[in-house]
């Protein structure tokens, strides 16, 4: 089961860029599945949840609304967004509802196949830890990178949250914890780790 073939779910209201996806995740052995609405797509979803979702961030129902969406309902889909703008509060919002990745059109074939390589392998990992078992789970049943979900604001200001996204110059940002102290960044999309410098 950890190595059957992963379900990809691509949202876009262009064909050609939707066949462009499906090509790269064909080639990486997924299983493709294309929808032109943010709205089919949850009715997809509903059918045969994907675990691996890119979906583009305009339409009727935004890609960040499918994005909330499809984290509240099944917390272990890895989601990426696609967008023509580079806005950097976009890429935040994107990232703060469980984005693993935000890439920026026209979309460039090498950018697309790392993204989907990255996000394979998240879902292979999330596949071990649900065998294994092993893990610390939350609530929602996701394995939690904390021993104890951090509370103490002293303690999450020493962490530091390792989501780095490239702006649309290209050049690197990252969050800290301590910028979200009063809405913190959801557990499952932060890798919290002990900040050596403090």
């Amino acid at each position: 089961m950890p190595d059957s073939p992963i379900q990809f779910l691509i949202v876009d209201q262009k064909q050609e860029i939707r066949e462009l996806c499906a090509s790269v995740g064909q080639r990486l052995g997924l299983r493709c599945v294309q929808v032109d609405t943010a709205e089919a797509a949850l009715q997809a979803v509903e059918i045969d949840p994907p675990e691996m979702v890119l979906a583009d961030l305009t339409g009727k129902m935004s890609g960040l609304e499918l994005l909330s969406e499809i984290k509240r309902c099944w917390p272990r889909s890895v989601v990426a967004l696609m967008s023509a703008d580079g806005n950097v509060e976009i890429a935040v919002d994107a990232m703060r509802l469980g984005a693993h990745d935000l890439i920026l059109k026209p979309l460039q074939l090498k950018k697309v196949s790392l993204v989907l390589k990255d996000m394979a392998e998240k879902v292979f990992s999330l596949r071990r830890e649900q065998v294994a078992g092993d893990g610390q789970t939350d609530k929602m049943g996701l394995v939690s990178p904390l021993p104890v979900p951090c509370t103490d604001l002293e303690e999450l200001e020493r962490l530091t949250v390792r989501r780095v996204f490239e702006f649309v110059d290209g050049g690197k940002g990252t969050e800290t914890a301590g910028d979200f102290a009063g809405d913190p960044l959801p557990q499952d999309q932060a890798v919290w780790y002990r900040d050596p410098a403090k």
